[in-house]
Formats: structure tokens, C-alpha cells, sequence
């Protein structure tokens, strides 16, 4: 459980990252909390991201990283591959049951 909450915490991260990215805004305007300071870490860890530190430690630059794209890829085709198994679950237990259904209906028949 703790692993779900973790990837929920970098997806909404990477999320207000990339609209920062995307605004070509300062480092100032980006507000994060303790805890998405401890995701950054984390997704620094991860190489989703690359942040260079100040003398002191403060972050002054983030910047996308190596594997930014590939996780997020990975995450929405997870999702997909849920949702597709999932219905052709139920495809495959209709048609067999159809199937089944007319094959009875013909050995009864003769």
C-alpha cells in the first residue's frame, strides 16, 4: 500500500513539474510542500528528475531526467493494460457462454 500512495504522490509531481517546465517559470514560483520535498527526493533517487543544489542544499534548478518520460509512459499503459484485460475478460466469458448455449441448443436438437 505504501508503494500506491508513493507513485500517487510522483505522478501528482511530475504532473506540477511539467506544467513548471512547461511555463518557464523561476524556481521561486514553484511552492512544494514537506511532503513533496521527500517525493522529490525519492524521484531524484528514481532519475526521474535532477535537481542541483545550492552551497546550503536549497534546490535552485530542477530539471527533467532520464527516466521522466518512461515512468509516466509506463504508468498509463499499466492502467491500459488493466482495462483491456478487463474487458476482454468479459468478452471471453460472453462468448463462451454464447458458444456453449448454441452447442447445447444443437445436441439437444438431435
Amino acid at each position: 500500500m505504501k508503494w500506491f500512495v508513493i507513485r500517487n504522490r510522483i505522478n501528482k509531481l511530475l504532473k506540477k513539474l511539467d506544467t513548471f517546465w512547461k511555463s518557464h517559470s523561476s524556481i521561486d514560483s514553484l511552492s512544494l510542500s514537506d511532503q513533496e520535498l521527500e517525493t522529490l527526493m525519492i524521484m531524484e533517487q528514481m532519475n526521474l528528475i535532477e535537481c542541483k543544489r545550492a552551497m546550503g542544499g536549497a534546490i535552485y534548478d530542477i530539471k527533467r531526467g532520464s527516466q521522466s518520460q518512461i515512468y509516466s509512459l509506463e504508468r498509463s499503459e499499466l492502467w491500459f493494460n488493466r482495462i483491456a484485460g478487463f474487458i476482454a475478460g468479459l468478452l471471453s466469458g460472453l462468448t463462451i457462454q454464447f458458444i456453449w448455449s448454441i452447442i447445447a441448443g444443437i445436441i439437444n436438437i438431435q
